[in-house]
């Protein structure tokens, strides 16, 4: 049989300053994080084939890489200014949003 002391359970306790100060650095540096992987390449992709040829051909490199940034700035130079928002919204707004309501 369990038997619990009085108050034992249920009680919230503020947490401790160091606990406190511990976990805003870690919701700082993790969305700093988020805004660093904007930048940095994340995708490559290699051609081969006959589009692999014809980009040798014409003295362009076969392989390309691409970050959130270049793909973002693809879609508003190449696309539409509306998926660029939308994907820069999704990518990296909300995200570090997520991030800053933990504070």
């Amino acid at each position: 049989k369990l038997v619990l002391k009085k108050g034992s359970m249920g009680a919230l306790q503020a947490p401790s300053k160091f606990g406190a100060l511990a976990t805003l650095l870690a919701i700082i540096a993790v969305t700093a994080l988020l805004v660093v992987t904007f930048f940095v390449d994340i995708v490559e992709i290699q051609m081969d084939g006959l589009v692999g040829t014809f980009k040798d051909v014409t003295d362009q490199p076969r392989i390309e890489r691409y970050s959130l940034w270049k793909v973002a700035d693809l879609l508003g130079n190449r696309g539409s200014t509306y998926l660029q928002v939308v994907f820069v919204f999704f990518t990296v707004v909300l995200p570090c949003m997520h991030m800053l309501a933990f504070l």
